[in-house]
């Protein structure tokens, strides 16, 4: 406790150089523990659920890698009946809630699940029960809820009676039936559920009933708990056999097989857009706290030569040279400790920019920004062993002082006699090349991202706003629904400003978006089915969009609720399958039963961008919203006028419908342009910040260590000038000197951006990770401002008056 005191009083007398440490180290030390906040609670931790890894997600994979996440009804159904391999299988799909109580109607995220989701999670319930058998048979569903702790907390005061009351859902009564542990917040890593109803109630908040009995409807998640003494690929071979029932049946397609992801941690599909991110960003901050510790230990090094006479005559006096390096290093530990509690400001700073990432239609992530016992753990060892990486060696190195020389100087003095700079100039390096590979990323994701926006999406943004709806809460059946449309698209096409509308139920790109496969067309046999992505839009879509029809015509009024079905197929579905031929009058049938609706293609839309930008061109069909129940859309308006004007012509249009019906959402389209490019965004910002921060400290190592050299020369600085030498000269003399030291850092920085930039290459559109104008560019920054650094304290040493500098020391 002595040397920590000591540390103190010590560092308290400089308050200079500790505030410089402190920020410095608080500035790395926060970064990396924001990263790692982030990183531990969306790829590290599970679900707080009994033995989670024996829980496996289910999905169907056809050909290497192609992947569909999701399963139809009676697929499912076989899996819970028939499987020898799962203890427990459950469903389970996001479902939006409309809420109402005495404080107004909210919109919560909730998920509609089959009776044993609960069950096979493990979860135990923290009132009341969970759903039964009996609550989930198709076609006669029963309006019951089990609510979140928190829903439970938030609006219902942690009612004790709340179960076995009624609640309104969607302007329907639903029955409390229990509550769920505090710590069980959903399936959905990255958000946060807040009720659970049973899965066949999806068609009264409208669903199709047909996607329980459609074998090529694919709309559930699927998670089961193997059998214990299990593993995966035990598991997948049992379920072989399954997969060949299930083919005979109609269930299956050929040549598709089940397949068994990990689903320890629950749904990932809201994170999987940061996985490859955070772990870039990792090594990212680690080498920002690199080049923080070696500013830190130079300025150590620098003060350790000022303090050359203190700690001579404290060993002169007897002390021991252990003693001495314990508490020079409980400097270090006091620094490192100080830097990390600022960290933490700077942590929780940096982990709400992390969190305000927004997946294209979806809200932002939700993994908690509370720096828990885990997060601040890992903030104390990183403060530690920083505190010893940077403070070890210059405490050594001051411990070995000669102490007959060190005596000898003057009080404050720096010494004349050593002249060993290789371990600063040594940090120095390190700092110039971590430095080189930071800027050298964040011009590699800066050009990446550029690419991305410049690429066409398939239509034209400008112009267009965006406003979602749910006309579910308020009790709208099919018919009601569809004239509610028709009379919003009347008044908002007459609306001043306003040249086109329409609506949409997936904004594109979008990776959500509804998805068909095992599909028949015409022309081709039962075994050849297809899949594409789908969308249901209203008539004027194309127009709204600027999206052109290639052949045939869009949907008008005539498309709706009784008239044969129709679809629009984009262009490379036509050339995939009607190649030479004109697809208009083809049928798309999702299966081969009588009673399954068919759909005649009446156009052909060029080809657009339907899930993610960077996606090859892909077989896409519009339906005719107007022919179905889809009480949840998003309104497409594009006008001349302001996208404020435009907003509020459409809420007054739906305020004339329905004067209790709310917009939510409210946006444009060139801002879901925008969140689609999100995480490339988040990444570019966050490597160039702290690229240019690493830049910054390394600048500072320059500076410090030439600015050192100098003083310690000054006498030989006076010499020079008094023999004739120029200013220029002088300064040439230093430009070189750390010209060197930039040069030795720039070549080992280069190299290790060569080595290590392959990693990010998965992360890169439109450039190679070994880009030589980016490397080039980025080397030409980091030369330019060091050589600045090196320039100022050169161009004060070319002043030095000879007679002063004679009389130095």
């Amino acid at each position: 406790m002595n040397d920590f005191r000591f540390a103190f009083r010590s560092l308290g007398k400089s308050p200079g150089f500790t505030a410089a440490a402190v920020l410095t180290l608080a500035l790395g030390i926060g970064a990396n523990t924001a990263i790692f906040s982030v990183f531990d609670r969306a790829l590290l931790r599970t679900l707080p659920v009994p033995e989670p890894d024996q829980l496996v997600r289910v999905v169907t994979e056809r050909g290497a890698g192609n992947i569909n996440h999701n399963l139809g009804y009676r697929t499912y159904t076989v899996l819970r009946d028939d499987s020898p391999v799962f203890a427990g299988v459950a469903a389970h799909v996001a479902q939006p809630l409309a809420l109402r109580t005495e404080a107004g109607v909210e919109r919560i995220e909730g998920a509609a699940v089959s009776s044993g989701f609960f069950q096979t999670l493990g979860v135990e319930p923290a009132m009341g029960r969970w759903f039964v058998p009996e609550e989930e048979i198709v076609g006669t569903p029963v309006p019951v809820i089990v609510l979140s702790h928190g829903l439970w907390r938030r609006r219902f005061g942690l009612d004790p009676a709340i179960v076995g009351s009624q609640i309104m859902l969607n302007e329907r009564q639903f029955t409390v039936i229990g509550v769920a542990p505090r710590s069980f917040t959903g399936l959905v890593l990255g958000g946060v559920q807040e009720a659970w109803i049973p899965v066949t109630m999806v068609p009264e908040l409208g669903g199709d009933v047909q996607w329980f009995t459609s074998p090529r409807v694919s709309w559930l998640d699927v998670v089961a708990r193997m059998r214990p003494g299990l593993t995966a690929a035990q598991a997948e071979s049992a379920l072989a056999g399954l997969d060949r029932q299930l083919v005979d049946d109609g269930l299956g397609v050929q040549g598709e097989r089940t397949r068994l992801l990990d689903g320890s941690q629950g749904l990932t599909f809201r994170v999987s857009g940061v996985t490859r991110p955070l772990r870039l960003l990792l090594g990212v901050v680690g080498a920002l706290l690199l080049v923080a510790a070696a500013n830190i230990a130079n300025l150590l090094l620098a003060r350790a030569t000022t303090r050359r006479r203190e700690v001579a005559i404290r060993l002169a006096l007897g002390a021991s040279r252990g003693r001495l390096v314990g508490q020079l290093l409980a400097e270090s530990l006091v620094l490192a400790v100080l830097g990390g509690a600022l960290g933490l400001v700077v942590a929780a700073w940096t982990s709400d920019v992390l969190l305000a990432f927004r997946p294209p239609g979806e809200p932002a992530l939700q993994l908690g920004a509370d720096l828990d016992v885990r997060v601040l753990v890992f903030a104390a060892l990183l403060s530690i062993g920083t505190g010893v990486l940077f403070g070890l060696v210059p405490a050594l190195r001051a411990s070995r002082s000669d102490v007959v020389p060190a005596l000898k100087e003057e009080p404050g003095g720096t010494g004349t006699r050593d002249r060993r700079f290789g371990m600063r100039e040594g940090l120095v390096v390190v700092q110039v090349a971590a430095s080189l590979v930071l800027l050298t990323g964040a011009g590699l994701f800066l050009r990446s991202l550029g690419n991305l926006q410049g690429i066409d999406p398939g239509f034209v943004s400008e112009g267009v706003i965006l406003a979602s709806l749910d006309l579910d809460p308020r009790g709208y059946d099919a018919e009601r629904t569809v004239q509610f449309y028709e009379h919003l698209l009347d008044r908002l096409q007459a609306a001043p400003g306003v040249e086109a509308v329409s609506l949409t139920q997936t904004v594109t790109p979008n990776p959500g978006g509804s998805r068909w496969d095992g599909v028949f067309l015409d022309g081709y046999t039962a075994a050849e089915v297809v899949g594409f992505d789908a969308n249901d839009v209203a008539p004027g879509y194309f127009e709204a969009l600027r999206i052109p029809l290639l052949r045939g015509r869009a949907f008008d009024r005539t498309d709706r609720r009784g008239a044969p079905r129709v679809a629009v197929i984009n262009q490379t579905m036509a050339e995939r399958y009607w190649p030479g031929q004109d697809p208009v009058g083809r049928r798309i049938r999702l299966d081969t039963t009588a009673s399954t609706p068919v759909f005649e293609i009446v156009g052909v839309a060029a080809d657009g961008k339907y899930r993610d930008l960077r996606e090859a061109p892909a077989n896409n069909v519009y339906y005719a919203a107007l022919q179905s129940f889809r009480p949840q859309m998003t309104l497409v308006v594009r006008g001349p006028a302001p996208p404020a004007d435009l907003i509020a012509s459409a809420r007054t249009a739906v305020g004339e419908i329905d004067p209790g019906l709310p917009l939510f959402d409210v946006t444009t389209l060139d801002e879901h342009l925008r969140s689609v490019t999100s995480p490339e965004r988040m990444l570019a910002s966050l490597v160039s910040a702290f690229g240019l921060l690493a830049l910054l400290l390394a600048s500072v190592g320059v500076y410090g260590v030439v600015a050192f050299v100098i003083g310690r020369q000054t006498r030989e600085i006076g010499l020079r000038v008094a023999l004739g030498a120029r200013p220029h000269e002088v300064v040439l003399l230093f430009l070189r000197r750390g010209g060197r030291l930039i040069g030795a850092g720039g070549l080992i920085g280069i190299a290790a951006a060569l080595a290590l930039a392959p990693r990010a290459s998965g992360l890169l559109y439109g450039v190679g990770p070994r880009e030589p104008l980016v490397l080039l560019g980025a080397a030409g920054v980091l030369a330019g401002v060091a050589l600045i650094a090196t320039y100022l304290p050169a161009r004060r040493a070319a002043r030095v008056d000879p007679m002063v500098a004679l009389r130095y020391e």
